[in-house]
């Protein structure tokens, strides 16, 4: 199991890679079913937020999950929808103001929080560092879109 150290190293390295990517394209470019590049980063920024929220739970002993009357599809085109009038100024900020709360809630979890089982955002139990995989999965896979559209593009 990856310690704290390498997660951060593996979430900074994540992130870079994908704001560099961010600096090459156009935030309102349309990627996929009406979805902009700012709406997948308003996306991701709630992914993590719930990520953190259920990390958050699990230091202080509880848990946190997802409304369980939403469909994933459903807590998707909400999270899009609540971002839509935002400028992509303001939700880049937010996504990165999330990493450092993530980081931060890392940080602060003793050895036996981040050692011991925990419920993840969408009900199901795993370990830190496994949800941490999840987030940056999430992550790679909406930036291998992006990139794919700029290559349909050229």
């Amino acid at each position: 199991m990856p310690d704290k150290t390498q997660l951060f190293v593996r979430l900074d390295q994540t992130r870079a890679e994908t704001n560099t990517l961010l600096t090459q394209c156009d935030p309102d470019a349309v990627i996929y079913a009406g979805w902009t590049i700012k709406d997948i980063i308003g996306h991701l920024s709630a992914w993590e937020q719930a990520g953190v929220t259920s990390l958050q739970a699990h230091a202080e002993g509880g848990e946190a999950h997802l409304p369980t009357h939403l469909s994933e599809d459903d807590y998707n085109q909400l999270n899009v929808a609540r971002r839509k009038n935002f400028p992509f100024e303001k939700i880049h900020l937010e996504w990165t103001e999330t990493r450092d709360w993530l980081r931060q809630v890392l940080e602060e979890m003793s050895d036996e929080q981040f050692e011991s089982e925990m419920t993840y955002p969408w009900g199901v139990r795993g370990s830190v560092t496994g949800l941490i995989d999840e987030i940056i999965q999430h992550e790679i896979e909406h930036r291998s879109d992006i990139i794919n559209y700029q290559e349909q593009q050229q």
